[in-house]
């Protein structure tokens, strides 16, 4: 599939997506002590804060204007609309995501998907005097692999230098519309989907609408979500606390990553 025509004033090759104000508001803090570009433009499928060329690409950030995937202001809708305005052929949803194993993953630490697990296309059936779920193809997407082993490398590069920066993980998010403050639920959906191939390592909202709008649009995604909380009543108390902690590691990362190659 060709890459989408830009269709207004406004043209970018990348576009970093935000869905709440403490991970737009991160980006807006580590462009600016990166001494990046930041305007504002404005666009039809969304205003667009334009942070110049970095690594030799164009590169903005947009903001939804509501949380989720499916929804009229919500990521699928919004990210294929601007990759047809802006011509961009990449999106990166960069901000905040649950984690699920309290004892390993600290708040900060990275998640990197190479997939999704899109919770919600499934098909409950019948089984005796019980159900059961079943997941089919269409439930995981993938992300871009050469993105994803960029944002390793960078970090591998990051570890050498200091041993005691963020750990990142890789594996599978679950993706989906549920707000989750339950670790029973978290667990048993972790149960539901896991693999003993495929790690589980985290979990969000907007992820599936970002994937299928890159696959509509023949784009590449990735998401560089950092651990805010564990989807418990517990960690969601503390989220005022946690969630800008998260949101400056996903957001440094990613602007540091970016400045750090010229590839395409």
């Amino acid at each position: 599939m060709m890459p989408p025509t830009p269709r207004g004033s406004y043209s970018a090759d990348v576009l970093l997506v935000t869905a709440v104000s403490c991970e737009f508001d991160a980006l807006k803090d580590a462009a600016r002590a990166r001494g990046l570009f930041w305007k504002r433009q404005r666009g039809i499928a969304a205003d667009y804060f334009d942070l110049g060329e970095v690594g030799g690409q164009r590169v903005a950030v947009i903001q939804l204007k509501s949380m989720g995937s499916f929804s009229r202001s919500g990521s699928a809708f919004t990210c294929y609309r601007a990759m047809l305005e802006t011509g961009a052929t990449s999106v990166i949803a960069v901000g905040i995501a649950f984690g699920i194993d309290e004892e390993g993953q600290r708040i900060g630490d990275i998640l990197l998907p190479e997939s999704l697990h899109l919770y919600d296309e499934v098909d409950v059936v019948d089984e005796g005097d019980e159900y059961r779920y079943v997941y089919p193809a269409r439930s995981i997407a993938h992300a871009s692999e050469v993105w994803v082993e960029r944002f390793r490398a960078a970090w591998r590069t990051r570890r050498s230098a200091a041993p005691d920066a963020v750990e990142i993980y890789s594996g599978r998010l679950l993706a989906g519309g549920a707000r989750i403050e339950s670790k029973r639920f978290r667990e048993h959906l972790c149960e539901r989907v896991g693999t003993t191939e495929v790690k589980v390592i985290g979990g969000e909202m907007e992820a599936a609408g970002v994937a299928a709008a890159c696959a509509a649009s023949g784009g590449s995604w990735a998401l560089v979500k950092a651990v805010s909380d564990f989807a418990t009543v517990e960690s969601r108390a503390r989220i005022h606390e946690t969630r800008e902690v998260a949101a400056a590691s996903a957001a440094d990362f990613t602007l540091a990553t970016l400045q750090s190659t010229t590839e395409n």
